[in-house]
């Protein structure tokens, strides 16, 4: 089963698998109208298991003016209801292509967030803490204390910022201790047996090419 089969035939994917067909299935091999059907579905699904996984699928996309629309129609409650709300931010913040997006987005509607929710929501609390917390560079970790310090009344979200950013120069750390040595073995291992498969392809038409001129 593929998410062509799903998108084009109408097919339902075995449930062991259907996360996963669902999730990666948007993000490798999707369009805009793929996108738009698996939306539909959503919108008119009744079953909660299901409508969890179509919204994973929408989340999934790589197509970044896909993912603006998805955030809108749930900051206006548009097909998207208010208790789902976390749920679609935690799938977009595991889109690698989808998280500067969100990250700005949070930031442009943070006041309206925290009108809806209130900062003493502990979902709400630890949305932002535990999206950043993976960040891992001087830049990133300046514009996040720059945005908690631009909203010090952190409310529920007190003790997961402070995790966060603690998290962020943990990883700053690590990277500057280990991303060389990562980069080197990639290249040595990697990149090498990349090129080696190139030259042997080439190597292969050499001969191919021998073979008919004898």
């Amino acid at each position: 089963m593929h998410f062509r089969d799903m998108i084009d035939k109408g097919l339902r994917p075995n449930p062991d698998i259907e996360r996963s067909v669902y999730q990666y299935g948007m993000a490798l091999d999707s369009t805009e109208s793929d996108w738009d059907a698996v939306w539909s579905k959503y919108l008119h699904e009744t079953v909660a298991q299901e409508k969890e996984n179509l919204l994973l699928a929408l989340a999934s996309t790589r197509i970044p003016y896909l993912i603006e629309r998805l955030l809108e129609a749930a900051l206006h409650e548009e097909g998207i209801r208010r208790q789902d709300f976390f749920t679609l931010i935690g799938y977009v913040s595991s889109n690698q292509i989808a998280r500067p997006l969100l990250w700005d987005w949070i930031r442009t509607h943070y006041e309206v967030l925290v009108e809806r929710f209130t900062v003493e929501d502990r979902n709400f609390g630890k949305m932002v803490p535990s999206f950043v917390s993976s960040f891992n560079t001087e830049r990133d970790l300046y514009e996040v204390l720059e945005f908690f310090d631009s909203y010090p009344n952190a409310g529920a979200g007190l003790r997961p910022r402070e995790a966060a950013a603690a998290s962020i120069r943990k990883n700053i750390l690590w990277m500057n201790a280990f991303r060389p040595q990562v980069i080197d073995w990639l290249r040595s291992n990697v990149m090498s047996r990349g090129k080696g498969v190139e030259e042997e392809e080439e190597v292969e038409e050499e001969e191919e090419v021998e073979e008919e001129e004898e």
